[in-house]
């Protein structure tokens, strides 16, 4: 069983499921707008990627995570081929 929640952060629309982060949307009036952000995770409950943009499938900027043994982040990288920010 999937249990997701909406939380509203700072006129963004935030949505999670199994108590992770999986989407940032914009606000739109009110209602949930573009996708703003997207969120993958490992089997070990890390955070693995950071897609930025509407479309998770072609995103204007991919960020991957890097763990040591002790699940402390090393490194944030931002993926060849994207632009920086």
């Amino acid at each position: 069983m999937v249990e997701s929640a909406m939380n509203t952060l700072r006129g963004r629309e935030a949505r999670y499921a199994w108590n992770r982060l999986l989407q940032v949307l914009a606000d739109d009036s009110g209602q949930p707008g573009a996708i703003v952000a997207t969120y993958g995770y490992d089997g070990q409950n890390r955070r693995t990627v950071r897609l930025l943009g509407a479309n998770p499938a072609d995103p204007d900027a991919r960020f991957d995570y890097y763990y040591n043994d002790n699940w402390q982040v090393l490194e944030e990288r931002l993926r060849a081929g994207h632009p920086t920010l």
